[in-house]
């Protein structure tokens, strides 16, 4: 039968102890450090728009949990790179991939929690029969040209 020590030997213990608060410390500072360079860079880039706390203003409100807690990092991600087409948001493609992580972990600050999660699936679809069902979407409008 194997023997469990009450108490770890001091010359062990010790030193293990202290490694695991090193490595506590750290990764907390780290997170706090990741988090206050996000607001910076967010007060930079975004607040004009979404103001200091993403409540909105020019911009949609992003600190709302609606949104905020249902959209994936990906999303937020790509809508600093590349910006949303077609809508007041510009592309940020001068930041960089460590800046742009480092600003959607400031927004999820906000909240505490991690963003959804969504498996990537594959959509299958017959081009042939989407091209002959927008020509026919298209033939009813009545300014198409046939």
């Amino acid at each position: 039968m194997l023997k469990i020590p009450r108490r770890l030997h001091p010359t062990f213990s010790l030193p293990l102890l202290v490694l695991l608060l090193t490595v506590l410390v750290t990764c907390a500072d780290n997170s706090g450090q990741t988090v206050a360079q996000g607001k910076i860079l967010f007060d930079e880039h975004c607040s004009a728009c979404h103001r200091s706390q993403g409540q909105g203003g020019i911009g949609l409100p992003l600190n709302v949990p609606e949104f905020i807690n249902n959209v994936d990092d990906f999303y937020l991600k790509a809508s600093i790179q590349r910006g949303r087409p077609g809508r007041i948001m510009p592309s940020f493609d001068d930041l960089n991939t460590n800046e742009i992580n480092t600003i959607v972990s400031y927004m999820r600050s906000w909240t505490g929690k991690p963003g959804k999660s969504y498996p990537a699936t594959t959509i299958s679809a017959d081009i042939g029969s989407g091209k002959k069902n927008v020509y026919t979407l298209l033939r009813r409008l009545p300014w198409y040209p046939w």
